[in-house]
């Protein structure tokens, strides 16, 4: 991997007047988008004043002149800064992931498929809703990963036409809040939110092992591992010989031997290391002879800054380390290896 003085030459040489560049293309994007608010606010609000609120039908109209305000804005928004961010990830990111590793290929849009991530079955919930952005894929040394964000959720039984069955029945009372309120209501629930990794394992196994977040037991004491214990879903819960990582994490398995097979003394050690490196959840599935991780993110990884300056070293480092941490999921779990069984 890269080290830190490499990045810095890199960022010196190749990065430095790029970032200029896309600066002076942020602030345009703040003066237009400022300009348009302050456009859109006034048509509003001169609207608002000619009308008389004296009854019914000018208090919807005065709503829905605001509420077209408000979507222009993000439309405004929408519109400015699309170009900026497929070209700050064209001009910064790649040439950054081809400097970490020739062999690796980025695209802005890509997303790892559903398919793969259901085929991880970390997850109870079943997902009918999927979104990514920002893969990652190719070989790193023998070993075949790929990776981007994701954002993975369910959507109720509620029908789009039941939905629009109450937006019209809310116009038709004359109530513009309770159409609005119909509308735009929750119909989705998150799953899950941030970055997805898929690598071959270095071992062949049968069977499937899962590695969460231990919740249960941290809040609930005894109870919590009660619960666990008899979580049929995930199947047997396995106990490992560390307790630090017994304390984080709970492991769920179809086969005891095989589960200790694969979290090997040094395994565990690694996965609570990339735990206190990301900072964040990470859940872990063994299947198939698959490794598949997912860390839960706040926010997204690869998104250029609008309110700040983009020439900032500090910042362009954190894309750098988020992205060395992933790709080198490879060497810190030594799936490279190939000793015994896989090739």
């Amino acid at each position: 991997m890269k080290s830190y003085d490499q990045f810095k030459e890199f960022y010196s040489e190749e990065l430095f007047a790029e970032l200029l560049v896309l600066d002076g293309i942020r602030r345009d994007i703040l003066k237009k988008c400022g300009f348009t608010l302050v456009i859109l606010i006034l048509l509003a609000g001169l609207v608002s004043l000619l009308l008389a609120i004296d009854s019914i039908e000018s208090v919807a109209f005065v709503f829905v002149s605001w509420t077209l305000c408000l979507v222009g804005c993000f439309f405004a928004v929408w519109y400015f800064t699309k170009d900026y961010r497929a070209t700050f990830k064209s001009m910064i990111i790649e040439p950054m992931i081809r400097f970490i590793d020739q062999n690796l290929k980025y695209a802005p849009e890509g997303s790892i498929d559903i398919i793969t991530f259901r085929r991880a079955e970390i997850f109870e919930r079943y997902v009918n809703m999927f979104d990514g952005e920002d893969l990652v894929s190719g070989k790193v040394d023998k070993t075949k990963v790929l990776f981007s964000e994701v954002k993975a959720q369910y959507q109720d039984d509620e029908s789009g036409d039941s939905v629009l069955s109450s937006v019209a029945l809310a116009l038709a009372q004359r109530n513009p809040f309770l159409a609005l309120w119909a509308l735009i209501r929750k119909q989705k629930h998150n799953v899950f939110n941030g970055l997805f990794f898929v690598a071959d394992f270095h071992k062949s196994f049968y069977g499937k092992i899962l590695v969460m977040p231990d919740k249960a037991e941290k809040f609930l004491g005894r109870f919590g591992s009660l619960m666990q214990s008899h979580n049929f879903i995930h199947g047997e819960l396995m106990k490992m010989d560390n307790a630090e990582f017994e304390k984080e994490f709970v492991v769920y398995g179809t086969d005891q031997i095989q589960a200790r097979y694969v979290l090997t003394p040094l395994i565990m050690e690694k996965i609570l290391d990339f735990r206190k490196k990301t900072g964040e959840a990470i859940f872990l599935s063994f299947k198939d002879s698959m490794l598949y991780i997912a860390v839960s993110c706040r926010s997204n990884k690869f998104e250029p800054p609008y309110f700040k300056s983009l020439v900032d070293y500090i910042d362009t480092y954190h894309y750098f380390q988020d992205l060395i941490l992933f790709i080198g999921i490879v060497d810190e779990f030594n799936l490279n290896t190939r000793i015994w069984t896989k090739e």
